[in-house]
């Protein structure tokens, strides 16, 4: 294995630990960059970013909020540039799939003239169980204005190790990749699946765009969340998305773990667990 520098911008993330685990377990020396990190990496601060890069052969870059947020695609353009001068030889993006909005910061990543791959990922499994999903299935009712729309939850852990086949192996440069799980599901499945694996009562309860806002703004999130997480879950939840893709199961040379599989072994660690 090559004894290269890995930087993983966000290294701290849903996505970023886990690749920087696998790659400290395959003994290649990685550089986690966070807000606490040293040297320190803030997607909100350019001068941290070339002290992160020095040295670094290749970047995974999760950009922090979204990589559709305003914004993103000049942060992630001058941070390529950054790369290209330092010497970074390839980057591989996390993105989102279905999100239009975030194609100019891909674009700034092809640009770079760097090597690069392109993960478009449908939607986290972990999300559920580690993000902002996650109040709400302990508190047994998840309120989505998705309706019957399906999406091919991928788990973090099967686009972990997607990221770092891309970052330790040539033949993914100059490709984009639509990462998604091997079956689609509702909103209101995937309660069901948590529900069963939890052995606790959890409903799924759809709404409308406008009564999802203003439940959001009910519980005072700031405005420009509330039309993030609307833009969200309606142009994304579209049905865009609703077929499934081999890309996955190309890079990984094996089947993407279903849902089903993620909701059991997450029940057994107890995290929907509620305290009595």
């Amino acid at each position: 294995m090559t004894s290269s520098m890995t930087a993983v911008l966000s290294g701290t993330g849903t996505t970023g630990r886990r690749v920087v685990a696998r790659l400290a377990a395959l003994d290649v020396p990685v550089r986690s960059g966070s807000r606490r990190g040293t040297p320190r990496f803030d997607w909100a601060d350019e001068s941290t970013w070339p002290d992160a890069l020095a040295g670094v052969d290749a970047a995974y870059l999760a950009y922090h909020p979204d990589m559709a947020a305003p914004g993103a695609a000049e942060a992630v353009r001058t941070l390529s540039h950054i790369a290209r001068d330092a010497g970074v030889e390839r980057l591989v993006l996390l993105s989102g799939r279905g999100e239009e909005d975030g194609w100019p910061t891909e674009q700034a990543v092809r640009d770079s003239g760097v090597a690069w791959t392109i993960l478009r990922s449908s939607w986290f499994s972990q999300n559920f169980s580690e993000s902002f999903l996650l109040d709400d299935i302990l508190a047994g009712q998840l309120t989505l204005p998705t309706g019957t729309v399906t999406e091919p939850f991928v788990d973090a852990d099967d686009l972990a190790d997607a990221a770092v086949a891309a970052l330790t192996r040539p033949e993914h440069a100059g490709r984009t990749y639509e990462l998604t799980g091997p079956r689609l599901l509702t909103f209101g499945d995937a309660v069901e699946e948590i529900a069963r694996a939890s052995g606790r009562p959890i409903s799924f309860v759809p709404v409308s765009t406008p009564e999802f806002a203003a439940g959001l703004a009910e519980q005072a999130v700031p405005a420009d969340l509330v039309e993030f997480l609307t833009h969200l879950f309606t142009k994304v939840l579209d049905g865009r998305n609703s077929h499934l893709t081999g890309d996955l199961e190309q890079v990984l040379g094996r089947s993407p773990r279903d849902f089903r599989d993620y909701a059991m072994a997450t029940a057994a660690t107890q995290v929907w667990a509620v305290s009595s």
